[in-house]
């Protein structure tokens, strides 16, 4: 049974634990975010939301066997039904404290492990999978976390920091993972130090939580603070991408950029692009130009995590593609029978990029037909 100690903890979230004597201390054998799922020896953190309180919750937490609670404010027994041990981080601070405590109670994991941050409004999980495939084509094993996973692109803190622990124990030595703005606003990943940050490019999403396309950026813009990763690779054929290329050229993190003028395509088809890119010849088994960027994009991290560029070719040349990622479902054998490819877009950038690979692989002999929802 994993333990850890209730002081230990609180001195790690930077929180003034009361409750408890000076001569005791509680050990923590779960933490809940949830009152419904917590159990008995669970550290239960109460979060404030949009919609509703986690303090308010905290005694049903309790009665569920909680022996302890992370709060913003000290409730008092009246409240609670019974005295309770509680770590105080203050207002705001209950997420970032979430963060932290799941991390040492799962043991630090993605200190023993190489690890990828991929940030932006399009590509990531192309993104994530492309560096998947090259670091097992390198001899690293690895897995990916993001929208595909569950319900969350980037998983609340405790739920990713127990999915790290348990890669490491199933012998994954690198993971990729996708970084949403809202993950980072809610500090999901904090306590983790990204081997890599990448940044695919700034599209029009998420507009009705960020209020407007300077808060989305600045929201993107966290993941490549000094304590949120080591090196960083960047679109500059992107605007923001520019801008945040520009922002860290007087800071100790280093950069390496890419866009689509460092690409020269040497031939376009319905199986994939083959491209020279740094004196390179690659070729990416996914039609358009986009999945060109989002090749150069995981190269590039891999080469920051130690591979080569025979690694990154043989990588990228087993890339399975993605579900629902320019994902061909049918391939004309005839010709009453067109090739149909399935593609997830959902921003304006998104869908013009699947119009203009349709377009290219359909060539100028065959029309492109476009079913999609708005």
């Amino acid at each position: 049974m994993r333990e850890k100690s209730l002081r230990f903890l609180a001195e790690r979230a930077g929180g003034h634990l009361v409750g408890v004597a000076p001569s005791d201390d509680v050990q923590v054998q779960a933490i809940e975010y949830r009152s419904v799922e917590t159990k008995a020896g669970s550290l239960f953190f109460c979060l404030p939301g949009a919609s509703t309180d986690g303090h308010f919750f905290a005694r049903e937490a309790i009665d569920n066997g909680a022996a302890a609670l992370v709060v913003e404010r000290e409730l008092s027994e009246r409240e609670l039904g019974l005295a309770v041990p509680q770590i105080v981080v203050g207002a705001g601070g209950a997420r970032s404290a979430m963060a932290r405590i799941a991390s040492e109670f799962w043991g630090t994991p993605a200190e023993k492990l190489k690890t990828v941050g991929v940030t932006g409004t399009n590509g990531k999980t192309t993104v994530t999978r492309m560096i998947g495939s090259i670091m097992r084509a390198g001899g690293i094993p690895s897995s990916v976390m993001g929208t595909l996973n569950g319900k969350l692109t980037t998983p609340e803190s405790p739920d990713l920091q127990e999915w790290l622990a348990a890669q490491i124990d199933d012998g994954t030595r690198c993971v990729a993972i996708e970084v949403s703005s809202n993950g980072l606003l809610a500090h999901r990943v904090d306590g983790i130090t990204f081997d890599v940050a990448v940044f695919t490019n700034l599209g029009h999403d998420h507009l009705d939580q960020h209020g407007s396309q300077e808060e989305y950026f600045e929201a993107k813009a966290l993941l490549f603070r000094i304590e949120s990763s080591r090196s960083a690779v960047i679109n500059i054929g992107d605007e923001y991408g520019r801008k945040l290329a520009a922002r860290l050229a007087d800071s100790s993190i280093p950069v390496d950029t890419y866009s689509m003028d460092a690409a020269e395509i040497t031939s376009e088809g319905v199986d994939g692009s083959r491209f020279r890119f740094r004196g390179h010849d690659l070729f990416v088994p996914v039609p358009g130009r986009m999945n060109v960027q989002n090749a150069m994009a995981a190269g590039l991290a891999a080469l920051a995590m130690g591979q080569d560029w025979d690694v990154v070719a043989t990588g990228l040349e087993r890339f399975e593609g993605v579900r629902g990622r320019m994902q061909r479902v049918a391939v004309a054998n005839s010709g009453s029978v067109p090739t149909v490819f399935v593609d997830f877009a959902h921003t304006p950038e998104a869908l013009r990029s699947a119009l203009e690979a349709s377009r290219t692989v359909a060539g100028d002999d065959h029309k492109v037909r476009v079913v999609f929802g708005c």
